[in-house]
């Protein structure tokens, strides 16, 4: 008996054989379940959808990258001014602190950054994730997140991607098998633990 295909290509070609093979031949298939022009109707909404959902996947991606693309210019440009700050008023904390600074605290040693907390699965769809997470009210000041993947059964994780913020979009992710997402926060001083686990498959 023929198996049912599970695959978006597969079953779009399918429904296109099927609505030919009912069209052409009435005399075999006089009365269908469902008639072949409904089918048609439905396969042209699907079509309709997934071009929609691809539109919506891209400019997603185009968003995100334009955040980050912002987000580094808005880091580099405040840098530079508390940059400028700190050489005018030396380490006066109150002048510093006008403008949202404070003088470094050159005898404090870093420390490595607390465990990234609640992650979660804010969107997905065919081969891509966007994740969120929440920063530990402790520990160390955080550099960067490292995101991690796995195959469960496996438990080797590598990186997949890095975040400056607690959110990330990741596309080109492995699809039709369950992953295992974790986040890693860290900086100069060492690595936390790694988050929660999320499971999902794309």
């Amino acid at each position: 008996m023929a198996r049912f295909p599970s695959r978006e290509a597969e079953i779009t070609a399918a429904a296109v054989k099927l609505i030919e093979g009912l069209t052409d031949n009435p005399e075999i298939f006089p009365s269908p379940s469902v008639p072949p022009d409904e089918l048609a109707v439905t396969l042209q909404r699907y079509r309709d959808a997934a071009e929609a959902a691809a539109k919506a996947t891209a400019a997603a991606r185009d968003a995100y990258s334009l955040k980050d693309d912002a987000l580094e210019d808005l880091t580099d440009q405040m840098r530079s001014d508390y940059k400028y700050a700190e050489s005018v008023a030396g380490r006066d904390e109150g002048k510093l602190l006008l403008v949202g600074w404070a003088a470094r605290a050159s005898r404090n040693r870093l420390q490595p950054p607390a465990q990234a907390r609640d992650l979660e699965v804010v969107r997905s769809g065919k081969g891509w994730i966007s994740l969120d997470w929440r920063q530990a009210p402790d520990g160390g000041e955080v550099a960067a997140y490292e995101v991690q993947v796995s195959r469960p059964e496996e438990g080797l994780w590598q990186n997949v991607g890095t975040a400056l913020d607690t959110e990330l979009l990741l596309s080109n992710q492995e699809r039709g098998v369950e992953l295992e997402y974790h986040v890693v926060a860290v900086n100069r001083a060492g690595k936390a633990n790694p988050s929660n686990a999320v499971r999902v498959t794309l």
